[in-house]
């Protein structure tokens, strides 16, 4: 199956299933999902080549209801969306990966450069903390000041945040980023 019918059904699909996934995605979301990807950019974005060309492409990543993750991109990359999805984040976004090159592999195909893309991403709180497993849902609660208890029932989508609390959790992140980039070994 080539790139383009391969990344149309994974939309189709992606489609589908935004009933599922759309519980997590509000405004709020994608807001405190910005200052995520700024700290996941710390951590991640180290190897990659910047380049003045290089194409920009935010990417949400959510949870279903049926517990599989979901990302796309929001802005067309090869002449179309890119979707990937998995039983974790790393496999959803793996599946991006791979409609990614299989885009860029029909678009060089049918005469087109290629150019260098990057990815920023945006997380529903349930995909976040599956991701970034190591952080501690309860010390970034307390950090953000938000009832830790309330908090895990926010990452297991058993109770919804506002915006309210999107905006402590940005702020936390952010903060987080920054005593992080500020930090070294001896």
């Amino acid at each position: 199956m080539g790139a383009e019918a391969r990344c149309r059904s994974s939309q189709r699909t992606c489609a589908e299933n935004l009933e599922k996934v759309g519980r997590g995605i509000t405004p709020a979301t994608l807001k405190v999902a910005v200052a995520f990807s700024d700290a996941r950019d710390l951590f991640l974005i180290d190897n990659i080549r910047h380049d003045d060309n290089m194409k920009k492409v935010v990417v949400t990543i959510a949870q279903a209801t049926d517990g599989t993750f979901w990302c796309h991109s929001e802005q067309d990359v090869y002449g179309g969306g890119l979707n990937g999805a998995g039983k974790t984040v790393k496999e959803a976004k793996d599946d991006l990966m791979q409609c990614l090159e299989d885009a860029k592999v029909d678009y060089v195909e049918n005469g087109g450069q290629p150019y260098p893309v990057e990815f920023s991403y945006q997380y529903d709180l349930q995909s976040f903390f599956e991701y970034f497993s190591f952080l501690n849902v309860t010390e970034i609660a307390k950090r953000a000041g938000i009832n830790p208890s309330l908090m895990r029932q926010y990452t297991r989508g058993i109770k919804h945040a506002g915006e309210k609390t999107y905006s402590r959790l940005a702020e936390c992140m952010t903060n987080i980023t920054k005593e992080l980039s500020a930090a070294s070994f001896r």
